[in-house]
């Protein structure tokens, strides 16, 4: 399924690319909402706010001006996640979002954590990269499956974080349910500072692959990764259409001999409905040049999992 979704976004994403310029429209600010200051979907957004913004008066790009959308200035805002992201572009407080592709298939269909709300004005401009589930230990702990994380302490992300919703979904799909393990919602570089002196049991990082942080981390301490496989991977790909079934290759971080299997998500490039059909294909022109998605480490490209796409986009 997914290669024939990648075929098909190549091509939609080839008709933007070669359709006619569009003329440039007037300076606007326009807004993302990311993550923490500290986390990657921040980052993400620094790399989106540097390839998109042309403030008013810049050198043209053929004179070494920057080569974005004309007028357009990007600016990425911190949030918890993937959740308060959604809110944030559903009510109109943001532009744009960076956004786990399970939560945005929740936020359109009204399902948990968005039970009974459809968040409509919702809208897919890109997929960028796949997110790996990441869970681990300590090197000498005695924990060696999901399963013996009962009673232990986990961190899970951020309330309002794609990272917190999809822990609890894989912590639930090993039999664990909220109660059985206790739960920290610290951000990524505290909780790995806890797991390393021993205050935590485990962590659950969701984020591409290699993920700094945990690059950073793996390179000061013995640390292991716990496996998302069999029936636990199973559940999860069967009730969430946007999980796909990922592997760690060996080598990805410090220690870390074998490859380990998990499952990962897109993150989805999520757009207001409202915004103008000109922009929308501007900014997808921009994005979509080699040498952007190579910046956004974008794959070639994953999965929309089903999120109606801003109608700009929808070209002969």
């Amino acid at each position: 399924m997914w290669n024939t979704i990648r075929a098909s976004f190549f091509l939609l994403w080839m008709s933007v690319f070669f359709s006619p310029a569009v003329a440039a429209p007037e300076q606007s600010f326009f807004r993302i909402a990311t993550g923490a200051a500290e986390g990657v979907y921040f980052e993400t957004g620094g790399e989106l706010a540097s390839i998109l913004s042309v403030p008013a008066g810049s050198r043209p790009c053929a004179q070494g001006g920057p080569c974005g959308v004309p007028g357009l200035l990007v600016v990425a805002q911190t949030t918890q996640g993937s959740v308060e992201n959604i809110q944030l572009l559903a009510s109109g407080h943001v532009e744009a979002a960076l956004v786990q592709a399970d939560l945005a298939v929740a936020a359109v269909k009204g399902q948990a954590p968005f039970m009974g709300k459809p968040l409509s004005g919702v809208r897919l401009l890109m997929p960028l990269y796949a997110e790996a589930v990441h869970i681990i230990v300590r090197a000498d702990s005695k924990i060696t499956s999901v399963r013996q994380l009962r009673g232990k302490r986990v961190a899970v992300g951020e309330p309002l974080s794609g990272t917190g919703f999809l822990a609890r979904a894989v912590l639930n799909a090993a039999g664990l349910k909220s109660g059985q393990y206790t739960a920290d919602t610290s951000r990524a570089q505290p909780a790995l500072a806890a797991l390393k002196a021993g205050t935590l049991d485990a962590v659950v990082m969701v984020g591409r692959v290699p993920f700094p942080r945990l690059t950073e981390a793996a390179d000061a301490a013995a640390l292991r990764f716990l496996a998302v496989d069999g029936k636990v991977r199973q559940r999860l790909v069967q009730k969430a259409a946007a999980l796909q079934a990922f592997t760690l290759p060996a080598g990805s971080y410090s220690g870390q001999a074998a490859a380990v299997e998990t499952v990962a998500v897109p993150m989805l490039f999520l757009v207001r409905e409202d915004i103008a059909d000109a922009q929308a294909q501007a900014i997808a022109r921009v994005l979509n040049r080699p040498e952007n998605l190579k910046k956004l480490a974008a794959e070639a490209p994953v999965s929309g999992a089903g999120v109606p796409l801003h109608k700009g986009l929808l070209v002969p």
